[in-house]
C-alpha cells in the first residue's frame, strides 16, 4: 500500500488543482521579479517539496527513466509514473476491471509471483493515449 497524499482541497477539479500549482509558482516568480525573495532556488525547492507533499510529482521535472516493460502492483505503478501522470491505485484496477469485464477499453492484469496482481507500464501509458485521443475526437485505437 502507498503513502497516499491527500488533497487539501477536496472540490477541485483536475483542471482546478493543476491551475492551484500553476499559479503558485507564477506567484513565485512574481516575488522573485519584485526582490522579495532573497534566495530564489531555495524558494523553488520549498515550493517544489511543498507540492509533491500533496502529492504533485509532474511540476518537478525528472530524468528517472520509466521502464515502460516492468509489471508492477498498482501502488508502485502510481508511483514510478508519478513525474509524468497523476494516477490513483484506485484508477489503475477499474482500468484492469474494465478489460476484464469486457466494458470497454481498459489495460491487461496479470498475477504476480505472490499473487496480486499486477500491470504492465508500456500498456497503462498506451492506455491514457487513447483516452486523450478520445477526449480530443478521434478515434480509438
Amino acid at each position: 500500500m502507498t503513502d497516499q497524499k491527500v488533497w487539501k482541497w477536496t472540490g477541485d477539479s483536475r483542471e482546478d488543482k493543476a491551475k492551484r500549482v500553476a499559479l503558485s509558482y507564477r506567484q513565485l516568480l512574481e516575488d522573485v521579479a519584485a526582490g522579495r525573495i532573497s534566495d530564489p532556488m531555495q524558494a523553488l525547492i520549498e515550493r517544489d517539496r511543498y507540492w509533491q507533499d500533496l502529492g504533485v510529482y509532474w511540476a518537478v521535472p525528472s530524468v528517472a527513466p520509466v521502464d515502460q516493460e516492468a509489471w508492477l502492483s498498482a501502488a508502485d505503478l502510481v508511483i514510478h509514473l508519478a513525474h509524468i501522470v497523476q494516477l490513483t491505485e484506485h484508477q489503475v484496477r477499474n482500468w484492469a476491471y474494465r478489460r476484464r469485464k469486457g466494458l470497454g477499453d481498459g489495460i491487461t492484469e496479470r498475477t504476480g509471483p505472490e499473487g496480486k496482481p499486477e500491470y504492465n507500464v508500456a500498456d497503462v501509458l498506451a492506455y491514457l493515449t487513447r483516452q486523450r485521443v478520445r477526449r480530443q475526437g478521434g478515434t480509438s485505437a
